[in-house]
């Protein structure tokens, strides 16, 4: 049993940290030792609670947890598992490793912890993954923040997923209130209606065949809107991207010029000339 629970636990590459309340003995196992890069000799008798191999950043954060963890006493005479946490330490050579650890304790009769077992599994790679995705994504929503056009996405049954800072200004809300609610909770009941018929609209023409763009008055401005339906990446329709820009300045401008050119085509019939 002993040798298959070595096998399994070097399958799983995963290092092992102990802690007996008993003689207040800390082991590290051979393979948490290569993590932290130090050899797999290492006589790490003397060596302090984990906490001490802590990323500066997370050090405080995991003390902590650490800490309720062992002196938790709400379940005596048993095995408490505890929730798993992500963080940071620090090897040998200086470098940061990412590892997300899980533990247990075995309790006393008093709901003392008499032992505390933890597993670390290096998740580097997976959390540089998710690093590099979360700038991906930070820098599409800075560049649509940017664009001076106000982008909405709903799904299809009108709620929202996304929308820019333009939209924000061209509405008058903040899009913490709006993602995830839907449109008739932003617009009155007939401009919702209407909103959500053009988006079906779009939904039914597909991804293929863009709407052509439509004009659109709120709050007393006038906007001209397309619609473009999106897919997810196995072709199903995620939403409708709707895109605003705001032309009352430029209706009011074409407005002066055609009330100009009725003016002198009336002057000019008025007179009693020929021309």
């Amino acid at each position: 049993q002993q040798q298959r629970a070595e096998l399994l636990v070097r399958a799983t590459q995963a290092g092992l940290f102990e802690w007996e309340a008993a003689s207040n003995r800390t082991t590290y196992s051979e393979r948490l030792k290569e993590m932290l890069a130090y050899p797999a000799d290492t006589d790490t008798s003397n060596w302090p609670l984990f906490y001490e191999y802590i990323h500066p950043e997370d050090v405080e954060r995991v003390r902590g947890l650490l800490l309720s963890q062992l002196r938790d006493r709400s379940t005596p005479d048993a095995t408490r598992l505890h929730e798993p946490a992500d963080y940071r330490v620090r090897k040998a050579d200086g470098s940061d490793l990412w590892v997300q650890a899980e533990a247990i304790s075995l309790t006393g009769a008093d709901g003392r912890t008499l032992r505390y077992i933890c597993s670390f599994i290096d998740i580097s790679q997976r959390k540089q993954q998710e690093i590099e995705l979360s700038d991906r994504v930070k820098t599409i929503r800075d560049l649509f923040d940017s664009v001076p056009i106000a982008l909405a996405l709903r799904d299809p049954g009108g709620r929202y997923l996304f929308v820019n800072r333009t939209w924000e200004r061209y509405v008058g809300a903040e899009r913490d209130d709006v993602v995830g609610a839907r449109v008739h909770d932003q617009f009155t009941s007939p401009e919702a209606e209407a909103m959500l018929e053009a988006d079906r609209a779009a939904l039914e023409r597909g991804p293929d065949a863009p709407v052509e763009p439509q004009d659109f008055t709120h709050r007393g401005r006038s906007y001209l809107q397309t619609r473009t339906v999106m897919n997810d990446e196995h072709g199903r329709p995620m939403g409708v991207l709707i895109a605003s820009i705001d032309t009352t300045e430029q209706r009011a401008l074409e407005q002066q010029v055609a009330d100009r050119a009725k003016f002198v085509a009336e002057l000019v019939d008025a007179l009693p000339i020929s021309v």
